[in-house]
């Protein structure tokens, strides 16, 4: 793994009071460099992806948002936020720390949750003149709700998340997502079961709401004009108990909607299937990650960094 210093950043206090953002900044400095962001219930572990980049001569940046792994603290709700711009401030001052380091060129790399706040930032955020493309893996881009439910559903969700923000929510990411990747359980990677527990953490309706008005934002308005790579796995499966289908579908996330609505997203939007691959593709098995890895590669390489 590349050698990181770990940086703090203050930030301003919310609803629940003071904040805080962790940034891993590696040693190497070279010309183009990638900022990671994380999924919901999730934080930077995922030191082969770091390695990956590293090998390319790509400098890898990881934020760790608000209240997510080593910024949460003790007064806070995990991964609660009411408003998904209220990251904006951390990539801010991320962005500006790569810009200081003398990378030439950015791009930023979202994993679900951290892929629809990558759009978001896009469209809205402040530097986002300074980036120059985007990967986003399985992004969070509509609720997995079935289509009469999202259409009843999701304005009721959003009405009482703004009147009852901290009243929890029915909806949850699955434990048999989580119980499919961790060693102690059925899969291969070992991360840290406080900032990703086994059963998740509660889900509130304030972010619910978070959720659906930014997911609205851009199917009305979004018109990002930096190049979008979106991968996807090849299908999705409803997983209530363990089989061989947990680990190679998305059980989290509806793939249809990533391709029906990723396409409106900008105007340079490569929409990539890795077959077989898990929520979190760069989890998947080793010849999925080998996939996801190529197909990276190739699009990074035509995206032509160095003229």
């Amino acid at each position: 793994m590349p050698e990181f210093d770990q940086i703090r950043i203050d930030l301003k206090p919310d609803f629940e009071g003071e904040n805080v953002a962790t940034v891993f900044q590696p040693k190497s400095r070279q010309r183009t460099a990638v900022l990671y962001l994380h999924g919901f219930i999730d934080y930077f572990f995922q030191e082969h992806v770091a390695d990956w980049f590293e090998d390319q001569d790509i400098s890898f940046y990881a934020l760790e948002l608000r209240k997510y792994g080593r910024s949460i603290l003790p007064h806070q709700h995990p991964n609660h936020v009411r408003n998904i711009r209220d990251y904006y401030e951390e990539i801010d001052r991320t962005i500006e720390l790569m810009v200081k380091n003398g990378h030439k060129n950015i791009i930023f790399f979202g994993h679900s949750t951290g892929g629809l706040i990558a759009m978001s930032y896009a469209n809205n955020g402040e530097h986002r003149a300074l980036i120059n493309a985007y990967m986003l893996n399985s992004p969070f881009l509509e609720l997995n709700l079935p289509f009469a439910l999202r259409y009843v559903g999701v304005p009721i969700i959003r009405l009482f998340g703004k009147y009852f923000p901290e009243k929890k929510s029915i909806a949850s990411v699955p434990s048999i997502y989580f119980k499919s990747m961790h060693v102690d359980h059925w899969g291969e990677w070992s991360f840290n079961l406080e900032w990703k527990p086994i059963d998740g953490f509660p889900v509130l309706l304030g972010w619910v709401r978070a959720i659906a008005l930014e997911q609205k934002h851009l199917k009305q308005s979004s018109n990002v004009e930096s190049p979008i790579l979106l991968m996807h796995s090849s299908h999705s499966f409803l997983a209530t108990r363990k089989s061989d289908r947990i680990f190679t579908s998305d059980i989290v996330l509806n793939v249809e909607h990533m391709k029906r609505y990723g396409k409106r997203l900008g105007r340079n939007v490569e929409i990539v299937e890795i077959k077989s691959a898990p929520h979190d593709i760069l989890l998947g098995k080793p010849d999925v990650r080998k996939n996801a890895f190529k197909k990276m590669g190739k699009w990074i390489s035509s995206l032509d960094l160095n003229s």
